[in-house]
């Protein structure tokens, strides 16, 4: 790879132990990518995997060296540690979660480095809903941790990370990152055309789309057609069920995404491979694989990706004067922030009068909880099941069963999820 002065200055250990060891580290992920060069980064979102560090050189030690000497992330960094992060201050929720002491005592160190590094701690797995993150300008080279949040950058904010995991704190050190794979023009060109035959009216129906999809297309640019004024919320449901059932980095979607104004643009002025039309009938298959038709509920989870304000108000609207069955465990994820809006605009008091919960926090998606319910707890005990499991994700729905040992599960809209928690069962 060719380094300018200042990487060189970087991987030589002029500015420190810590920005050496992330020189190297990205300079050999280059190097496995044949990339020829660096780039500045203008954003990072991180995880903080304190538990892989302690051997070899890179350590905690050196972090806080690193530290005291002044160093701080290079360019504007948010903090997403899935599985970990999460769980903010609240004793009573760590009890009720069976959270380990040895995940506890990890929440808090991490964290501590991510506020003495200079990192926002934003702990969602939408970032790009908070801190201005939205605003990142289309063509900006970023790093970005968690697959929904990747898609949904590359595709809908035409911002250009690879799926990343440790990288991004290393670039987030230096503001550089190796040049390859989704940063480069050619690699983001649409390969898949999908032409969608059905109406698209639903913020499930993307998610059911986006599961179909994925499967299909694998890690391919799938580029649709036939989708017009999805909102937010919808693209960040295609974006999670692409990412699901396939390895999907970014997607097209003409006249709408910032890089598809026309077919021709989409795929770079080359011929799809292969075209895969979509129907109502492939959606109700989809639909069929994952969610079973009726049946009592035990768990009902709402918010993957985290929910935006609006639809935590829609929740509460829902839950209105309602009561949920004492019985089942409802649960509305959302990032801390939005979770303070919903402070103060009266919605998590009408959520909690109902007896539903707002989770906050990626540590709180049960799909990586390291408490109960979520993947550690279930697999340190075999004989524990999540039960009857509702959500108005796709992306939940496709892993609840492998992940949690759901008997169960129903996938639908956040109305029908909400009356199962009122009624206590899926009609």
């Amino acid at each position: 790879m060719h380094l300018n002065a200042e990487e060189q200055s970087m991987l030589s250990g002029e500015q420190g132990d810590l920005v050496r060891e992330a020189m190297r580290f990205l300079v050999t992920l280059g190097q496995a990518y044949d990339a020829d060069r660096m780039l500045d980064i203008s954003y990072a979102n991180v995880l903080i995997a304190s538990s892989f560090w302690g051997k070899g050189v890179f350590t905690l030690d050196l972090i806080r060296e690193a530290v005291d000497s002044g160093i701080r992330t290079r360019v504007p960094t948010t903090f997403n540690n899935w599985g970990t992060g999460g769980f903010g201050t609240d004793e009573s929720i760590w009890e009720r979660m069976d959270v380990p002491d040895r995940v506890r005592a990890q929440v808090i160190q991490e964290k501590e480095i991510a506020r003495s590094l200079g990192i926002v701690p934003t702990e969602t797995c939408a970032p790009y809903l908070l801190c201005g993150v939205g605003s990142v300008p289309s063509g900006a080279h970023i790093s970005s941790v968690e697959s929904s949040a990747i898609v949904y950058f590359n595709s809908v904010l035409g911002a250009r990370t690879n799926r990343d995991c440790l990288a991004p704190f290393f670039a987030a050190i230096t503001g550089k990152y190796p040049e390859f794979g989704y940063h480069l023009d050619e690699n983001r060109r649409g390969v898949c055309l999908v032409d969608v035959r059905t109406p698209i009216r639903d913020t499930l129906s993307y998610g059911l789309l986006g599961l179909y999809t994925g499967k299909l297309v694998g890690g391919e640019v799938p580029v649709f057609t036939g989708i017009t004024e999805p909102t937010t919320e919808d693209l960040m449901e295609l974006s999670a069920a692409l990412a699901s059932s396939g390895s999907v980095t970014m997607f097209h979607i003409v006249g709408v995404t910032p890089e598809a104004p026309d077919l021709e643009t989409a795929f770079g002025g080359h011929r799809p491979r292969e075209t895969i039309a979509v129907t109502s009938d492939d959606l109700e298959s989809v639909r069929n694989n994952v969610s079973d038709a009726e049946g009592m509920v035990d768990f009902v989870c709402l918010g993957c990706p985290h929910y935006s304000i609006y639809e935590v108000k829609r929740a509460a609207e829902l839950l209105d004067g309602r009561r949920i069955q004492p019985e089942i465990t409802l649960w509305i994820c959302t990032a801390p922030q939005t979770a303070m809006f919903a402070e103060m605009a009266g919605y998590a008091d009408t959520i909690r009068e109902a007896g539903g919960t707002i989770m906050t926090g990626p540590g709180f998606c049960p799909l990586f909880s390291p408490g109960r319910p979520g993947p550690e707890y279930s697999f340190a005990h075999p004989e524990y099941s999540i039960g009857s499991f509702a959500t108005d994700a796709a992306k939940q729905a496709y892993y609840a069963r492998p992940n949690l040992r759901a008997r169960h599960v129903f996938l639908g809209s956040a109305e029908r999820c909400i009356e199962a928690a009122v009624v206590g069962e899926w009609r």
